[in-house]
C-alpha cells in the first residue's frame, strides 16, 4: 500500500505540481439532484459551438471511453471533484494565486494532465466552423462569479511558472483567450474548501463580418471532497440502445476511420443507414452509399467538426437512432 501511495504523488506532482494532502475531510453532497455526475475521464467543461447566429456553451462529455463523446447542457451536469484530486499548497501557489489558498492547505485540483480516476477537463473551439472567427480573433472567456464555500481558481502550469486564467480570490470577473482560433486545450481547475460550488460563464467572440457574438451566461456545478455523488436513476429514460464504436478522439488528414453501429438488442433488423451533418443547427443529411453497419471514411479538413449518427430502420420507420459522434481532424 505505500508504494501505492507513493506512485499516486507522483502522478499528482508531474499533473499539476503539488503534493497529496493529509487527514483529508469527506463530504457529501445534495447537489447532484438531477444532474448527470462526472467523476472521471475526459471532458470539455466549456465547449463552444455556433448556433442561430450565437456562440453556445456545451459540455463536450467523453467520459465513456467506450462510447462517443455527448454533448450535455451545462445545468445537466454536475463535476465531481474528489478526494483523488486532493492536495498540499506549495508556497509558490500561495504567491501566484494570491488569496486562493495558504501554503500548505489542503486543496482540490482536476490535474491539467490525465491522471486515471480524476476528471481531464478543459474547453474547446475546435468545433466552430471553419472561416467563422474574424482573422486573428479568438474566443474568450469570462469567469464571473463563483458562489461557494471557498475560492475557486483555473491555471496553466508550464516551466516558466503558472498561466492564471482565473482566480477568485483576487477578485472576479475574470476573462481569458483561447489560445488559438480553433483550438483545444486543458488546465487545473482548483478549489480551496470542500463543498459545493456553481461557477457562472460566458463566451465572446468576433466574427469574420465583424460582428461581435457572445454565448448565454451558464452556470457549471461542482462537488468538492468526498466521493463522487450517484447520478440519479430516472426508470423513465432508458440508456441508447443503439451506440457508435470506433470513433478516435482525434484524427490526422489521411487516416481511415472504421464505425461500427452496436445494438444493445437482439434482432434481425439489418437496415443501418449513416447521416452526417456539418454544424449542429443544420439537417441530417443521408451518407451515400453508407448502408450497413460499418461506415468507413478518410479524414481530411472537410470533415472536420462534421457530427456522425447512425439509424436503425424497420422500412421507413426508424427504430433506434444513436447519440451524434463528431469527427475532429487535428494535423498537430
Amino acid at each position: 500500500m505505500r508504494r501505492h501511495k507513493r506512485y499516486w504523488a507522483g502522478l499528482l506532482v508531474s499533473a499539476i505540481g503539488l503534493p497529496l494532502a493529509g487527514g483529508l475531510l469527506l463530504t457529501g453532497s445534495a447537489a447532484a439532484q438531477e444532474r448527470v455526475v462526472l467523476s472521471e475521464g475526459h471532458v470539455d467543461a466549456f465547449e463552444v459551438q455556433y448556433v442561430d447566429d450565437a456562440l453556445r456553451l456545451l459540455v463536450h462529455d467523453g467520459t465513456n471511453a467506450g462510447s462517443p463523446a455527448v454533448d450535455r447542457e451545462p445545468a445537466d451536469v454536475l463535476f465531481a471533484v474528489t478526494d483523488a484530486s486532493a492536495a498540499t499548497a506549495p508556497a509558490n501557489l500561495a504567491v501566484e494565486l494570491p488569496g486562493f489558498a495558504e501554503a500548505g492547505q489542503d486543496v482540490w485540483v482536476l490535474p491539467q494532465n490525465p491522471v486515471a480516476g480524476q476528471l481531464y477537463q478543459g474547453w474547446a473551439t475546435e468545433r466552430l466552423p471553419a472561416g467563422l472567427l474574424a482573422e486573428g480573433s479568438r474566443v474568450s472567456f469570462e469567469i464571473r462569479s463563483v458562489e461557494g464555500p471557498g475560492e475557486f481558481a483555473l491555471w496553466q502550469s508550464g516551466f516558466g511558472g503558472l498561466v492564471v486564467k482565473a482566480n477568485s480570490g483576487d477578485g472576479l470577473p475574470d476573462t481569458f483567450q483561447a489560445a488559438a482560433a480553433y483550438t483545444h486545450e486543458h488546465a487545473n481547475w482548483g478549489f480551496s474548501e470542500p463543498g459545493d460550488y456553481t461557477i457562472e460563464v460566458n463566451a465572446h467572440a468576433v466574427l469574420a463580418d465583424g460582428t461581435e457574438v457572445e454565448s448565454g451566461i451558464e452556470a457549471y456545478g461542482f462537488s468538492v471532497g468526498g466521493e463522487a455523488p450517484e447520478t440519479p436513476e430516472d426508470p423513465d429514460v432508458p440508456g441508447p440502445a443503439l451506440v457508435i464504436d470506433g470513433m478516435a478522439h482525434h484524427y490526422h488528414t489521411g487516416d481511415v476511420a472504421t464505425l461500427t453501429a452496436t445494438y444493445s438488442q437482439e434482432t434481425d433488423l439489418t437496415d443501418y443507414r449513416w447521416f452526417t451533418r456539418a454544424a449542429p443547427d443544420q439537417e441530417w443529411s443521408l451518407i451515400p452509399g453508407a448502408t450497413g453497419p460499418v461506415y468507413s471514411f478518410t479524414a481530411g479538413p472537410d470533415v472536420h467538426g462534421d457530427d456522425i449518427i447512425v439509424r436503425l430502420y424497420d422500412g421507413d420507420a426508424i427504430v433506434a437512432e444513436s447519440a451524434p459522434a463528431t469527427v475532429v481532424v487535428d494535423d498537430h
